[in-house]
């Protein structure tokens, strides 16, 4: 049996951005956390990761010391996210699971990526928000990841594609 000649071009963009471009066809497939339904709807979804968001703390913020924080703990310090321009709809979910959880929260400040994000964490001494299986090493010392029981903070990572569009990409898939 013959297989198609398999080319892989990965390039990075928000995810906002990905929905998009996987509407307009620009690529045929994208890998990401929450995708605008309004462009993705008619798309196959491949669950690749399910779990929870656990907070980001840096060494000078009162609670790095701590193994877990309570929800209540986590709302009563300001928060840095990542823009609605960069996630999507991400935001608004992040906000819609702390009312869950019975908060608002404290959304201090805004960041264009995770690069910045990070920077605003360690010079703001503001908590942030990552997936419990992600961590940038170059970090370690400056901040850490706490997890936070029982909260609706959660994610699926995710790829999305249009089914029988590429033979090359059934077969991966």
């Amino acid at each position: 049996e013959s297989y198609p000649q398999v080319a892989f071009h990965v390039e990075e963009c928000s995810f906002r951005d990905a929905s998009q471009l996987l509407w307009i066809r620009k690529c045929d497939a994208a890998v990401g956390i929450d995708f605008e339904p309004e462009y993705t709807t008619e798309m196959a979804t491949l669950v690749l990761y399910e779990g929870a968001y656990q907070a980001l703390v840096p060494s000078t913020h009162p609670l790095f010391e701590r193994e877990y924080l309570t929800k209540e703990e986590l709302y009563r310090y300001p928060l840095v996210m990542l823009s609605p321009e960069f996630i999507g709809r991400s935001y608004q979910g992040m906000i819609e699971h702390a009312q869950l959880d019975g908060y608002y929260p404290h959304i201090q400040q805004t960041a264009s990526d995770m690069d910045s994000e990070f920077f605003t964490i360690l010079t703001e001494n503001l908590i942030g928000f990552v997936p419990e299986n992600f961590f940038p090493e170059e970090y370690a010392g400056q901040m850490r990841r706490i997890p936070i029981p029982d909260t609706n903070h959660r994610f699926r990572l995710e790829m999305k594609y249009f089914p029988g569009e590429n033979s090359a990409l059934e077969l991966f898939v």
